[in-house]
C-alpha cells in the first residue's frame, strides 16, 4: 500500500526503518506526551505491531517519507484504540522534530483521514491525545475533526478525543472554491464588441461611424453607468439617454426616433460580436482543470442578452457555472445586496469566495460591501491608495500573474478544510 501527497509518500514499514524511526521515539522532545521515550526493545516491537495491522486489517501507522529525498521523517496512519473505553479508528501521527511546522503532520493526517473512508467501511474516525497536546489537536482541528469529549485517562491524565463523521468528510471535500469574475474587461473586451456593435448602429441609421464618435459614446456610457450604480439613474433612463446623446452629436431630432429599440438593436449586436480579452480563454481553462473544485461564475452589470451572448459567441461559457447579471437581479454591483443573492444562489461560505474585476468602483467596492476577498485585476492609477481603500486583498496585471495569485489563495483555502 502506498499513500501519495503533494509533499510526502506513505508507504508500509519494514525494519529497515528501525534507525530512522528510533531516532524519532527515543527523542525526549518528541515523545513529551508519552509517559517516556521508547527505547530499543519497543521501537522494534512498534514496527511489529504494523506488519501485524498489515496483514490483520489491510492497514495500520505507515512510514512516512519526504517524496523529494525519500528521506523517513515519521509515521502517519490508522490504528484501533481505546477511546473512553471504547476501540476506535484513530489517526496517529509521529514527525520528526526537525521537520515540525512545517505541515507535514497536516498533510499526511489528512491523506490518511480520505484513505479511511474511501476503502473502509467506517463512518467517523478519531484522534485522541493528551490534553497538554496543542499540536495533535490543532492538526485534528485542521483536517476539519471537532472535539467529541474529554475524560479522565490513567495514561494522559485527561485525553481529549476529536472526531470527524463521513457525512462530514463529504461535506468537506464537495465545499467548492467559486470565482466570481466580472466580464467586461476582466474576461471579455468589452469595448472591441462595443465598437463593433456600435458602428453597425450607428450605419444602419443613416450616419458615418467615425472613430471620434465612439470615444464620445464609450465617455458618456461610462458616466452613465456610474451614475446608476450610485443609483441616480434607472436603467431605462441609461439605455435611451446614451443614444440621445450620440445622435445629438450629429444633429438629429432624437424626439423622433425610438431610442429604446437603437439600444436593443445596440445590445443585440454586441451578444453576437464577443471579444475575447488576449489569453482570457487559455487562463479559464487552465483555471478550470489545474485547480481542485474550482467553481467559475460570472458577476456583471448589464443585459442578459448582451452577457450570455458574448459568452456564448467566445466559447466561455461552456466554462461558466452560472452567470449573475445585474438586469436579472433587481439590483446591480457594487450593491450588497447584488452579492447576496449570488451568495445564497450557490449557497457558498464567503470565505471560499473571491472577486475578481477590473473595476473600483463596481467589482472592488462590490466585495468590499459584501465582505468578500477580491482581487483587483490590471490595476491603474493610484494604486496602492486605492487597495488601501477599498480592502482589496489581491492585484494582478496579466492573466499569467493572476493565474498564480488564484491557485495560492485556492491553495491556502485547501490547506484550512
Amino acid at each position: 500500500m502506498e499513500l501519495q501527497t503533494e509533499r510526502l509518500i506513505l508507504r508500509e514499514y519494514t525494519m529497515d526503518d528501525f534507525d530512522a524511526l528510533y531516532e524519532i521515539m527515543s527523542d525526549a522532545e518528541t515523545m513529551q506526551h508519552y509517559p517516556a521515550p521508547f527505547d530499543q526493545a519497543r521501537t522494534r516491537r512498534w514496527i511489529e505491531w504494523n506488519l501485524e495491522n498489515y496483514q490483520k486489517y489491510g492497514w495500520g501507522l505507515w512510514a512516512v517519507v519526504l517524496k523529494e529525498t525519500g528521506e523517513f521523517i515519521g509515521d502517519c496512519g490508522i490504528t484501533l484504540q481505546d477511546i473512553d473505553g471504547q476501540l476506535l479508528p484513530e489517526i496517529g501521527y509521529h514527525i520528526h522534530k526537525k521537520y515540525w511546522r512545517r505541515g507535514f503532520a497536516k498533510e499526511a493526517a489528512r491523506a490518511v483521514r480520505d484513505w479511511v473512508f474511501e476503502n473502509t467501511k467506517y463512518d467517523t474516525i478519531y484522534s485522541y491525545m493528551k490534553y497538554t497536546n496543542v499540536a495533535s489537536y490543532s492538526t485534528a482541528l485542521a483536517n476539519g475533526m471537532k472535539k467529541v469529549k474529554e475524560y479522565p485517562d490513567p495514561k494522559n491524565e485527561i485525553s481529549y478525543a476529536y472526531a470527524i463523521t463521513r457525512s462530514e468528510w463529504k461535506e468537506l471535500k464537495n465545499r467548492h472554491l467559486n470565482f466570481l469574475f466580472d466580464l467586461d474587461q476582466t474576461l471579455l473586451n468589452f469595448h472591441a464588441s462595443e465598437y463593433i456593435a456600435l458602428k453597425i448602429i450607428v450605419t444602419q441609421n443613416g450616419f458615418d461611424f467615425s472613430d471620434q464618435l465612439y470615444e464620445f459614446f464609450k465617455t458618456r456610457n461610462k458616466e452613465l453607468w456610474l451614475d446608476l450604480e450610485k443609483e441616480k439613474i434607472t436603467r431605462k433612463q441609461l439605455f435611451e439617454t446614451r443614444f440621445k446623446l450620440l445622435f445629438e452629436k450629429y444633429g438629429a431630432d432624437t424626439s423622433k426616433m425610438d431610442l429604446l429599440k437603437i439600444n436593443s438593436d445596440f445590445i443585440n449586436e454586441m451578444a453576437r460580436n464577443g471579444v475575447l480579452m488576449d489569453g482570457a480563454l487559455d487562463f479559464v481553462k487552465k483555471l478550470s482543470s489545474q485547480i481542485k473544485n474550482a467553481q467559475i461564475y460570472i458577476i456583471t452589470n448589464g443585459a442578459v442578452i448582451n452577457a450570455k451572448g458574448r459568452l456564448e459567441s467566445t466559447g466561455l461559457n461552456q466554462y461558466i457555472k452560472e452567470t449573475f447579471v445585474s438586469e436579472a437581479m433587481a439590483y446591480s454591483k457594487p450593491a450588497k445586496e447584488y452579492f447576496d443573492i449570488v451568495l445564497n444562489k450557490i449557497a457558498a461560505p464567503k470565505e471560499n469566495c473571491i472577486v475578481i474585476g477590473d473595476s473600483l468602483s463596481s467589482d472592488m467596492l462590490g466585495a468590499k460591501n459584501a465582505g468578500l476577498t477580491s482581487c483587483w485585476f490590471m490595476p491603474q492609477g493610484e494604486i496602492e491608495k486605492s487597495m488601501k481603500d477599498y480592502d482589496i486583498d489581491y492585484k494582478a496585471d496579466n492573466f499569467e500573474e493572476l493565474f498564480e495569485v488564484l491557485k495560492g489563495w485556492a491553495k491556502l483555502k485547501e490547506s484550512e478544510l
